[in-house]
């Protein structure tokens, strides 16, 4: 089969390839994510406390005028 040959050949270490089943599309989706929030390296990073200045005059108020316009989906 062509996608077992393609596979043998292009399949290293340094880049991997990772075939989910997406029969079931929300499974594998979720699938997915999780695959790749299991390659991200897990350790701790250590708080910093940040000292911001103080504002040079007071905090403004934002007002918003215009209509109102729901973000298409894709």
């Amino acid at each position: 089969m062509a996608r077992d040959t393609m596979l043998d050949a292009t399949h290293t270490q340094q880049a991997p390839w990772t075939l989910v089943d997406f029969n079931d599309q929300r499974r594998g989706r979720l699938t997915l994510i999780r695959h790749l929030l299991d390659q991200l390296p897990d350790y701790d990073v250590p708080e910093q406390l940040i000292e911001f200045e103080p504002l040079s005059a007071p905090a403004a108020r934002e007002s918003f005028t215009g209509p109102l316009k729901p973000i298409p989906s894709i």
